[in-house]
């Protein structure tokens, strides 16, 4: 039985049947009662049937007593049969002066009463605060009982029960609102008393009817699954109801006030409506209204931006929480574009025969849940009717999935269940730049259907590199594949080329190919002679200074003995004199000497591109960590910020280990074809 107020243990029957109470022996000569004014004690305390402890109290004696303490005093009988007329007994607050404070019997035989069977109602006071095991077990036609208020029950379904074998007991008056109504299997009516404002309860097997009074604020009640009834002359939706679980049949709108969260106070109920204002971030239970066939709308207010309803349907951000179920249909459900999941449950006890996902769903789009091959109930499509789900293949909606037969296996469907169909045509346009398109690539696709690859087009003395798509950012592409982030739609395909280069030792399959070709079309870097142009050649300093200067169209330079290595005419000369002017290039510290036919490394290129940034004032991005690199230690603290800026930017990449690690090479020798790239990426960046 539910626990409420301070309990009378099974020790108060024990006590009965003692001789010693409260410090005195309680009998025809014990001592008188306090407060009872008579020159006979035998008189004051009359033995009930020579029964020690229990005394005859109250006018004409009609009640037989225990006494707790001075000013308490226990009920266990009635000597009259005033209540066979009515067959109403109602127990007094006060006895003698004495606050009545519990019921009870004498001994194991329960309430002494004359003809039990004739009692059909028992009213309690509120003092009582106790009733005890088997109290009123002989009340066979027990059918009404008004309980008072903070008492604590033994039973039902428990091992004490003061009402154990009165099996007709259909109507409780209570008082009590925290799981203090004894709710028998065969109690069919719970009535508050006026002044109650909150009831919290659960159980009643045929419990079909509660009345609450005007002054109810908060309701709750659960596992009731005959009752239909919940009357008061309040609106309910002035009342907020707290739960309504496993009461099916309790068809009402719900108000369920502020709370930060809701777990599974309302599934498998009756409930029509709920309104609900959130406090906190997060839903504890998506199955909080599993099994809720009647609910039309779930409405959210002053919602906290995560949480929130459209036209009924309740969502947490972009993802489609629950479906109220009464707010189905028997047919087909298109569900939102913009949708990103829909979780599990969302759709139970709901009507729809099939699902239809758009063409373009929301490219994060995932399904929710275990993989139901070893959690069979974990899926959307679990205690629904959705026979059929309808998906463009390749769409963001078959999330990981490729195949009919994954998607059933995924969601423990036959694959007839999963029906594929082709969405919308979108045209491809081709930019050639001047060449000629490959025949056979097509003017158009429809979304869903395999994808094509395009083959590569011409033009006479050029390489093609490959197709850009006008919505893949980055790298080539050359299929009308779907990309994986992003929606199905038209297509512009740009022709890549790079031109084609006169050297016999450049292959158009070298990793460099298209940057040597990029640095030799804008006459930035030539080849050692017409024939060849050696990209595993190391660079000098002075050609990088020159490559820097030809970026710059060779600006006019008056000669200055900057440098004593670099004398007036050579061909370097103007290139590392306006290196030096610009501060794009030092020379050693040690010497003063600018080395110009020394090998270039890779930290040094890094520099002279780092200075050559900030003179032209271009916007960088963030400098990166180089902390990760095998050898970041090796990098030299004069070109420590320099390495950071060129890694960050994408203009130098690590090397890869044999063991999969990446180093930077610091020190390492750039050559030719690096050099290549660094510039080639370098312009790509910062200037087209």
């Amino acid at each position: 039985m539910r626990k409420n107020a301070k309990r009378f243990t099974g020790a108060i029957l024990s006590i009965f049947m003692l001789t010693g109470m409260c410090g005195g022996h309680l009998s025809a000569a014990g001592a008188a009662l306090e407060g009872v004014q008579t020159e006979n004690q035998e008189e004051a305390i009359q033995p009930a049937y020579f029964e020690e402890d229990v005394i005859n109290c109250g006018d004409n004696y009609e009640w037989e007593g225990v006494l707790w303490d001075d000013d308490e005093i226990i009920i266990v009988g009635s000597n009259t049969l005033d209540w066979a007329s009515d067959g109403v007994l109602e127990i007094p607050a006060q006895v003698d002066g004495r606050t009545v404070i519990g019921v009870g019997g004498v001994g194991y035989s329960g309430f002494r009463i004359f003809s039990p069977e004739l009692i059909t109602t028992i009213k309690f006071p509120d003092t009582v605060t106790t009733i005890e095991d088997q109290a009123f077990s002989k009340f066979g036609n027990l059918t009404t009982i008004y309980c008072p208020d903070n008492t604590e029950y033994d039973g039902p379904n428990s091992y004490t029960d003061p009402f154990e074998g009165c099996t007709k007991i259909e109507t409780i008056y209570a008082n009590s609102y925290d799981y203090g109504v004894p709710v028998y299997d065969s109690v069919k009516t719970v009535t508050y008393y006026d002044g109650v404002t909150e009831v919290r309860d659960y159980g009643g097997t045929n419990l079909t009817t509660i009345n609450l009074p005007d002054s109810i604020e908060k309701f709750g009640w659960s596992d009731a699954p005959e009752l239909s009834a919940l009357n008061c002359s309040k609106p309910i939706e002035q009342i907020i109801v707290t739960s309504t679980r496993n009461c099916p049949k309790l068809c009402i709108p719900v108000n369920a006030g502020t709370v930060s969260g809701i777990q599974d106070d309302y599934s498998n109920s009756g409930i029509t409506a709920i309104t609900l204002r959130l406090t906190g971030s997060s839903w504890n239970d998506k199955d909080a209204f599993l099994n809720c066939p009647n609910l039309t709308a779930i409405n959210v207010t002053d919602p906290n931006g995560e949480f929130h309803s459209e036209d009924g349907v309740l969502w947490w951000n972009n993802d489609l929480y629950t479906y109220p179920a009464g707010k189905s249909w028997a047919g087909n459900y298109d569900v939102p574009a913009n949708t990103q999941c829909i979780y599990l449950y969302a759709f139970d006890s709901c009507k729809f025969t099939s699902l239809t996902f758009p063409e373009n769903m929301n490219p994060n789009y995932y399904w929710d849940g275990y993989d139901t091959t070893d959690n069979p109930k974990d899926s959307v499509f679990e205690n629904t009717s959705i026979t059929k789900i309808r998906i463009v293949p390749r769409s963001a909606a078959m999330d990981y999935y490729s195949t009919r037969e994954e998607l059933a296996e995924r969601f423990k469907v036959s694959a007839d269940q999963i029906e594929f169909y082709l969405g919308n045509t979108y045209q491809i346009t081709y930019q050639l730049d001047g060449g000629t398109n490959a025949p056979g690539n097509p003017a158009s696709y429809r979304a869903g259907e395999d994808p094509v690859t395009l083959a590569a087009p011409s033009k006479e003395g050029y390489v093609f590199l490959g197709w850009k798509r006008s919505d893949v950012s980055g790298g080539y592409e050359s299929t009308t594949e779907r990309a994986y982030d992003g929606y199905f739609e038209n297509y512009v395909f740009t022709a890549c080329w790079c031109k084609e280069l006169p050297y016999a030792d450049t292959s158009v399959d070298g990793w460099y190919y298209a940057y040597v070709s990029g640095v030799y079309e804008r006459g930035i870097m030539t080849g050692l002679n017409e024939t060849t142009f050696g990209p595993a050649d190391p660079l000098a300093r002075a050609q990088f200074a020159t490559i820097l200067y030809r970026m710059n169209d060779k600006p006019p330079v008056e000669y200055k003995a900057v440098f004593p290595d670099v004398p007036k005419g050579e061909w370097f000369t103007n290139a590392i004199l306006w290196a030096a002017e610009t501060q794009v290039v030092k020379g050693y510290d040690s010497t003063g000497l600018f080395g110009p036919a020394d090998y270039i490394n890779r930290e040094q290129m890094a520099v002279m591109m780092y200075r050559y940034v900030n003179y032209k004032g271009y916007a960088s991005e963030q400098p990166a960590d180089i902390s990760g690199y095998q050898d970041a230690d090796k990098v030299n603290t004069f070109a420590q910020e320099a390495m950071k800026w060129a890694v960050g930017n994408g203009i130098i990449s690590g090397k890869e280990n044999e063991d999969g690690t990446v180093r930077l090479d610091p020190q390492g020798s750039a050559n030719r074809a690096e050099c290549a790239t660094i510039i080639m990426r370098f312009l790509e960046k910062f200037e087209e």
